[in-house]
This record gives structure tokens, sequence and C-alpha cells, in this order.
């Protein structure tokens, strides 16, 4: 008996669940929710343990799906990054009225700060032999 390999189909993770249509997010695979309804800002320590144990669930090739407050955004991708060295993003286009997809890096996040941290140091420089 031969075995049949398994495909994976990546899922569709919403940052939160707050009652919109993310119909059109379905062509990238099903949907998963991060988080769901309203989450209390008061213990921050709470809301990374809630969003980290989610985001442990999630695969490489999964999406991230932006909703809700802007810190649960900011904490998934944080994590996501963190866990996966990579984001693929799903972000609605109002223009197009539908989804694109990018993919953030931890290696292109640490090339711009690095080039960020050579441009202040010929700055520093210039100043001080100008």
């Amino acid at each position: 008996m031969e075995d049949t390999p398994t495909v994976h189909i990546p899922t569709v993770w919403v940052v939160n669940y707050a009652g919109h249509d993310y119909s059109r997010a379905t062509e990238y695979g099903p949907l998963d929710f991060l988080t769901s309804g309203y989450v209390s800002m008061g213990n921050l320590e709470r809301l990374f343990f809630i969003i980290a144990e989610s985001v442990n669930k999630t695969k490489a090739d999964d999406y991230l799906l932006l909703s809700g407050l802007l810190i649960l955004n900011t904490i998934a991708a944080m994590a996501w990054l963190r866990k996966h060295k990579a984001v693929r993003f799903l972000l609605w286009d109002q223009k197009i009225r539908d989804y694109r997809r990018l993919t953030v890096t931890a290696d292109q996040i640490d090339r711009l700060y690095d080039m960020m941290l050579i441009a202040e140091s010929n700055k520093a420089v210039a100043e001080e032999t100008a």
C-alpha cells in the first residue's frame, strides 16, 4: 500500500474576529482566528500569552490577516515573525476591493535596521568633519 503525500493547505489566520466579512480571504485558505470579539488590554502579559498561544498553532506558509486593534495586530505580527522568520500578510486593499499578499522577513528588517545605523553613523561622521 502506497502512502499518499499530504498537502498542506495554508490557513488564513485573522488576528481578531470582529464580525467583518472575510469571505474574500477564503480563496487563500480556510479561516481561523487568533482572537475573537472584545480583547481586554488591561493585562499586557495576558494579551501576549493569548496571541502567542494561537500563533504557536500556525505554519510558516499560513497567512496573517490583520483585523482589529492595532496592538493586537502588532503583537501577532511580532510573534509570527519570531516563530517563522517571515510573515505572509493578507492586506485588504480598498482601491481594488480585494486582498493583496505581502511577505515581510526577519532578514529584510535586519537589513533595513543595519542601513539606518550606517546612515546615522555616516551623518555623525559628516557633522564631525564639517
